[in-house]
């Protein structure tokens, strides 16, 4: 089957996502999706599976998938917002908006992360109303929006317990 073929880029996608959520997870696994996923992205920017694979790099820089690996949230908030940006739609770009808004719970080194997260979430939803996962949510309990982006955050700590509360007690 050649690159050209109706459903190269699916089977190539469907490899890279394999690759990379593999138990006992390498660099080099990780490494060769993200060049499967590239590979996509380059060959068709505004292609149907382009949504998916930039939510895809986004995980990957977000996330630390093996030991060593490092997360870069600026990477991954560019690839988010990269779908974020009016060239695609669907139930995709909601999702990646709740992810967009995670990545700003992750950042400790902003005092108003958290804040910005929400902010940016409770705008989306505002605009977007009729997206499934704004009908999940109770839009007048900000509360359970904190909770959500917190949930979000692996690793919990006391700085982020404490932002949390102080956020929590703002709103309430």
């Amino acid at each position: 089957m050649g690159t050209d073929h109706a459903v190269y880029d699916k089977a190539l996608y469907g490899e890279a996502v394999c690759l990379w959520h593999e138990i006992s997870a390498s660099k080099e696994r990780v490494e060769k999706a993200q060049a499967f996923i590239n590979q996509i992205l380059h060959s068709k920017p505004s292609g149907t599976l382009a949504p998916y694979v930039l939510k895809n790099l986004s995980r990957i820089e977000e996330l630390r998938d093996y030991d060593g690996d490092q997360a870069n949230l600026e990477k991954a908030q560019a690839y988010y917002r990269d779908v974020l940006d009016g060239k695609f739609n669907g139930t995709i770009v909601d999702e990646v908006a709740f992810y967009y808004a995670g990545t700003w719970v992750q950042k400790l080194e902003r005092p108003d992360s958290v804040e910005v997260g929400v902010s940016f979430l409770l705008e989306y939803l505002d605009k977007n109303p009729n997206n499934p996962y704004a009908t999940a949510l109770s839009l007048e309990s900000v509360p359970k929006i904190t909770l959500l982006l917190w949930n979000y955050v692996i690793e919990p700590s006391p700085r982020r317990t404490t932002k949390l509360i102080i956020y929590d007690d703002f709103y309430n």
